[in-house]
């Protein structure tokens, strides 16, 4: 008889989960993200069958079949368990506080839980794996007590099989580290990296490769998740930085560094075809958040890879989980995870469904203009605006054809988040034509359409000239006097300014802002000289003027003050 779970699935993944295209050897993955729920994923079988929690505080784990989410059974007087991995058949290990558990699918649908026992001496069990043949892989704390007191722990691996029990697979040796993974051949990785083979024997750790010289040395490494081919990840830190890397191990390869460069870098997991998934920073616009990695490709931000938006993973809330016995895409492989979702404005879960390729962005619309020197803007330049090419666009890469040129050259890139570009080194009058090409992960998109402008002439660079009319240098004032210059500008004086010094307060006497410049201006108002700080026998009246450019000019008198006794 075909197990219940078995037959569920498979109507499920048919119905809702179309796994249909192979990552490309080169190109960057793309994926579409499908809501399934909220919920925390913990682990997810090649079938797509995920295991999970509806909250990181929650204390009763859950398997999600299709749309059917079913709680796993708790012993008797126990509030919480704990799970850790699902196996291809829909087994569920993990603990139930310090005991190890295993939750056996029935055929007439749920769960039964099952408590471990323990080998001698062992006081803590955590059940880490099962694989395809059902042996599960259980990692037990026998406690010492040293002279001084202090309490320490010692782990090691065992094999529970429900037909037989507890299986030491290393009784000639003490394995150097406690286990972490499992494969369905029997082979245990530890989180040295060394790894416990079916026979009983050991193989050693591969050795690091040698860092830059100069550089900080990898000085401990913790495995992670352990595929059917070999390969394993984890996190390596370094000496004297404080930080460490995700790595990647593969036989015939060797040693990868994935990407992250702090504490807080995790490696969840790998796939049949190497592809990891990892929790990084530095990959996702500097943020910290879920990353993916294909081997032909390089790592990616997850929020890049998504095509349907709405979706973001980077976040230290985000979590997800790979299937390991399958490639993703492969129509058995599985990638979920926890991310923002941004419709309905809170963390849900969602299964990423493979999409082949990611495409190069679309085209923009783009426009050119002059742009003359303004005041607030005192450059002469053709001024480039175009049309957002959306969430696939990384860049924007901007080519022009010079007068005479009969092809383009790309003059600078810019950042997504741009939408206009001043090219200032234009010759004034001279004609110029532009096009952009979006730039995205998934390649260089088409130009944009050809837009021509035609440069500005030259920038204004002549001052305004000045000559105050009244008072004169050396003149003797007293009282209210009449103040009076006149400016002039080969293109418009734009402000006009009298003044005066020494001032208790602004020591403006008039200004004037024609609402057209004007080629001439002549300012005139009164002064009353009973306003001088101080009462100094001295002032200096200043007049100031400057054209629409900025270009400005400022002179002034000096006058001898007399002040009338009151």
């Amino acid at each position: 008889m075909k197990h219940w779970m078995s037959t569920v699935l498979r109507r499920a993944v048919a119905a809702s989960v179309a796994l249909c295209t192979a990552l490309a050897a080169h190109g960057a993955p793309a994926f579409s993200a499908m809501d399934l729920g909220v919920g925390v994923p913990l682990d997810v079988n090649s079938g797509g069958v995920v295991l999970g929690l509806d909250s990181y505080a929650a204390a009763q784990p859950w398997v999600l079949v299709g749309s059917a989410k079913i709680y796993l059974p708790l012993p008797a007087g126990s509030s919480a368990a704990g799970a850790n991995r699902i196996g291809e058949s829909g087994v569920v290990v993990g603990q139930v506080g310090s005991q190890a558990a295993v939750w056996w699918p029935q055929a007439g649908g749920g769960f039964a839980v099952e408590l471990l026992p323990f080998p001698p001496g062992a006081t803590v069990g955590r059940a880490l794996d099962v694989n395809a043949s059902g042996a599960v892989l259980v990692s037990y704390g026998t406690p010492t007590t040293l002279v001084t007191g202090l309490t320490v722990w010692s782990y090691r691996p065992w094999i529970y099989r429900r037909e037989v029990g507890l299986i030491d697979p290393a009784p000639t040796q003490n394995p150097p580290s406690e286990p972490v993974d499992f494969t369905d051949g029997g082979r245990i990785l530890l989180q040295s990296g060394a790894i416990l083979e079916p026979d009983g024997s050991l193989t050693a750790a591969p050795a690091f490769p040698p860092r830059p010289p100069g550089g900080p040395s990898w000085t401990f490494f913790r495995a992670a998740r352990i595929n059917e081919q070999g390969a394993f990840v984890g996190v390596a830190t370094l000496s004297s930085s404080n930080s460490a890397q995700v790595v990647r191990f593969a036989p015939g390869t060797g040693w990868q560094v994935l990407g992250g460069l702090s504490l807080n870098v995790g490696a969840i997991g790998l796939d049949a075809a190497n592809n990891a998934l990892m929790m990084i920073n530095f990959a996702c616009a500097s943020a910290f958040g879920l990353a993916y990695n294909a081997p032909a490709s390089g790592t990616f931000c997850l929020d890049d890879l998504i095509l349907n938006g709405g979706w973001s993973f980077t976040s230290l809330s985000s979590r997800g989980a790979i299937a390991s016995d399958a490639p993703v895409g492969s129509g058995t492989g599985a990638l979920v995870a926890l991310g923002y979702n941004l419709g309905s404005g809170t963390y849900r879960l969602a299964r990423l469904v493979p999409a082949g390729d990611l495409p190069p962005p679309p085209a923009v619309s783009l426009s050119a203009q002059s742009h003359p020197a303004t005041w607030q803007q005192p450059y002469d330049s053709i001024t480039l605006r175009w049309t957002s090419a959306g969430s696939l666009a990384k860049g924007y890469a901007i080519e022009r054809k010079s007068p005479g040129s009969s092809s383009f050259v790309e003059i600078t890139r810019l950042s997504a988040s741009y939408a206009q570009y001043d090219d200032m080194t234009v010759t004034p009058l001279a004609s110029y034509s532009y096009r952009i090409a979006t730039v995205g992960l998934g390649g260089t998109g088409p130009y944009s359409n050809v837009a021509t402008a035609i440069a500005p002439p030259p920038m204004d660079r002549t001052a305004p000239t000045v000559t105050i009319t009244t008072p004169t240098e050396g003149a003797n004032v007293s009282g209210s006097v009449k103040v009076s210059a006149t400016f002039a500008d080969n293109v418009g004086v734009s402000y006009a300014t009298l003044s005066f010094s020494p001032t208790m307060g602004s020591g403006v006497i008039c200004t004037r802002a024609p609402a057209t410049p004007a080629s001439t201006l002549t300012v005139s108002c009164t002064w009353d000289t009973r306003s001088v700080a101080y009462r100094s026998p001295t002032a200096t009246v200043t007049a100031y003027a400057q054209d629409a450019i900025g270009n400005y000019v400022q002179q002034s008198v000096n006058v001898n003050v007399t002040y009338r006794r009151r």
